[in-house]
């Protein structure tokens, strides 16, 4: 299965059409808004309808809640939820938590906490897990500012120890492109599409093969 890795639109629409094309799903991961702007996000789902079967995604911080009505009309949203697709689950979550920059008490009271323990009975032990999220897991590459900071979250990073997804997908950091692991996890932030990257995941049973890519 080939794989297109978008996040960080922020309502731009322009290059779609050339890169949507040949994939078997398009994953998005937040902040397909900027704040607003519904018709432009219209406009992107119906240019990824034109050249991809599968959309699935979830919403970010920047995205109105109107977002992911528009994801769940099309069948396509997967905050707190699995879907099943080609031999594998797909699962998500949307939006963000208070950044934990090292704070130890984040995780017990983290909002994401009961959405993520709903997804683990909901996936199948038997078929690989594809799990998307806007804000990263806590201390990796690719929730990493520039500064050296790491502001992912703890409850996410909890999750992905568990449940050993084969690729974790996020958006949020935009400085923070890059690839990174948490024990067998492949971890991708593809970096923001509003500056023209974005990325590509090729799943052949458990193996994934991540491209960066740049318009």
């Amino acid at each position: 299965m080939k794989l297109l890795l978008l996040a960080d639109l922020h309502n731009r629409v322009d290059g779609l059409e050339r890169i949507a094309g040949g994939h078997d799903a398009v994953l998005l991961a937040g902040d397909i808004a900027n704040f607003g702007g519904l018709e432009q996000v219209r406009r992107i789902l119906s240019v990824l309808e034109e050249h991809c079967p599968v959309i699935l995604g979830v919403s970010g911080n920047c995205d109105p809640s109107g977002v992911a009505e528009l994801l769940e009309d099309r069948g396509a949203l997967l905050d707190g939820k699995v879907v099943e697709h080609q031999n594998l689950c797909f699962a998500g979550i949307s939006g963000t938590e208070p950044a934990a920059f090292n704070r130890e008490k984040e995780y017990p009271n983290s909002p994401f906490r009961k959405a993520l323990q709903k997804i683990k009975p909901a996936s199948k032990p038997s078929l690989p897990l594809v799990f998307v999220s806007h804000q990263p897991a806590f201390n990796t590459s690719v929730d990493r500012f520039a500064q050296g900071q790491h502001t992912g979250s703890r409850a996410i990073r909890v999750f992905i120890e568990e449940t050993e997804p084969i690729l974790a997908v996020s958006g949020h950091i935009h400085e923070a492109v890059s690839q990174d692991k948490i024990g067998r996890t492949i971890l991708v932030n593809p970096g923001p599409f509003k500056n023209g990257f974005y990325a590509t995941a090729e799943i052949n049973g458990t193996c994934v093969d991540i491209r960066f890519k740049s318009l």
